[in-house]
């Protein structure tokens, strides 16, 4: 890119509109990239959710979604949790704007009928305090959550339209949530460290209090990378795959984090498990450098379980979009953000009341 078009990137305003040098520079680029494929019928977005790119990533939807209309969107945004909770008052409000604006796009059936939108929390990972190893474990959920759909159904993959019949549901509600265990560099002990990376959630359950179980998932999904060990592949079965009725046994569990139960066992669909194939970031000599030698070292492969579950009615990600929606309603007779005029600002607050919180009201 050229100085003027860091410079309409530096003032953040009208980025893509019609006609502006960054909107021609994206839309050839998205031309070139689909030229190589005969057929694209994916796109994979990962944007921070929390500040002025969440903006850019909803735009970027809007644009390939007019292009391929009938392309499948598998969405990430990404969280930090931490950092905002020390922010200011007014900056904790902008941010609850940017990831909502975000979010109306992605529950958008019209514009996104084929899609889902997984929201990660990297603060979760607390005790990954390396950036670049943190990044490292996240995209790893990433490419596990999506293995199914990468493999052939012959060798037990998922068509992208059986994966849709799978997550979505009439309703038009999108979103995911991921619960992973992982073991960095080697599974010597067996161990999976667990953790919930769903912000709504974690932050819904503050809401709901601490005996207050979320409502049983809808369905769930498990996806296994580099776990050969045929006992711990049956405990993460036991402990998942507990219904609302069921009297299996909790003590002694292996995950140390909370489990939503599901509906019933129908709603488990598959278990994807390659034991052979860890994750790897393509560094394979990485032990053999120096920390001086280079910047960003990551781990240098990634053993992962991912179990990816869709919320019900009165989860607690459902319980913490409507708070999120309820704190923009108090600012209704003035916009938050200062570029956006009154009859937008309140066609958006109508929108996200519409597709975030009455959706979820409908089973």
């Amino acid at each position: 890119m050229d100085f003027s078009i860091n410079q309409e990137l530096t003032n953040g305003q009208n980025v893509f509109r019609s006609g502006g040098k960054v909107a021609d520079e994206f839309d050839d680029r998205i031309r070139r990239i689909s030229e190589r494929c005969s057929f694209p019928n994916s796109f994979q977005l990962v944007v921070n959710a929390e500040d002025g790119f969440a903006g850019i990533g909803s735009q970027l939807l809007e644009n390939i979604s007019e292009e391929f209309p009938k392309a499948f969107f598998f969405s990430v945004p990404v969280y930090n949790s931490s950092v905002v909770s020390r922010m200011d008052a007014r900056l904790k409000k902008l941010t609850v704007v940017n990831q909502l604006c975000l979010l109306n796009i992605l529950e958008y059936g019209d514009l996104l009928s084929h899609a889902c939108w997984l929201p990660i929390d990297a603060s979760q990972l607390y005790d990954h305090p390396h950036p670049c190893k943190k990044m490292s474990v996240l995209a790893s959920v990433i490419d596990t959550v999506t293995t199914p759909s990468k493999l052939a159904i012959e060798y037990g993959g998922m068509s992208l339209d059986n994966f849709l019949s799978v997550t979505c549901f009439a309703q038009g509600r999108k979103m995911l949530t991921v619960q992973t265990g992982v073991n960095r560099n080697g599974m010597v002990d067996n161990h999976l460290s667990w953790y919930n990376l769903n912000p709504y959630y974690n932050q819904g359950k503050i809401i709901a209090g601490k005996n207050v179980p979320s409502e049983a998932v809808l369905c769930r999904q498990l996806m296994s990378r580099g776990i050969k060990h045929s006992t711990l592949l049956n405990d993460i079965w036991n402990m998942f795959s507990r219904t609302v009725d069921s009297h299996k046994t909790v003590n002694n569990s292996p995950i140390d984090i909370d489990i939503p139960y599901l509906c019933s066992l129908e709603s488990i669909h598959s278990v994807y498990s390659l034991p052979n194939y860890p994750l790897q970031t393509g560094i394979i000599k990485q032990t053999m450098l120096s920390s001086s030698s280079t910047y960003c070292q990551q781990y240098t492969n990634t053993h992962m379980s991912c179990v990816v579950d869709v919320p019900s009615t009165n989860s607690h990600e459902a319980k913490m979009l409507e708070k999120l929606v309820k704190s923009l309603l108090l600012h209704k007779s003035h916009p938050l953000d200062n570029y956006m005029e009154s009859e937008t600002w309140n066609n958006f607050l109508e929108s996200i009341q519409t597709r975030l919180v009455d959706s979820y009201l409908n089973e």
